[in-house]
């Protein structure tokens, strides 16, 4: 069975442009929050467990290349699993994204914990 739809091309450039905002958009959403999460879970390990046997200064040059190396993985797997097109306005469409998300979500949960 036909439907007028089908008669419509798939590849409009409106489409296609929107396709990949919300794809950029949905990237950097989620890669804000899997990095938050994990974060927050290097946090917790870093204040319960290190800053009591090594120091602050020292458990935090312990955590932070774990959470930059964390981030770059998590930044590739976001661009690679929902397919970011390979030009900087999507780029940085999803780091902005990526960075609001964050910060609403840091200042949230200092408003609830603080």
């Amino acid at each position: 069975m036909k439907f007028s739809r089908d008669s419509l091309p798939d590849n409009t450039p409106f489409t296609t442009a929107f396709v990949q905002v919300f794809r950029a958009t949905k990237a950097g959403a989620f890669y804000a929050l899997t990095v938050f999460v994990i974060g927050f879970i290097l946090g917790t390990i870093r204040i319960l467990l290190l800053v009591p046997r090594l120091g602050e200064t020292t458990a935090v040059i312990i955590e932070a290349p774990i959470i930059l190396m964390a981030s770059w993985f998590v930044c590739r797997w976001c661009v690679d699993w929902l397919d970011v097109k390979r030009a900087v306005p999507a780029r940085s469409l999803m780091g902005l994204v990526a960075f609001l998300v964050l910060m609403s979500v840091e200042v949230g949960m200092g408003a609830v914990l603080g």
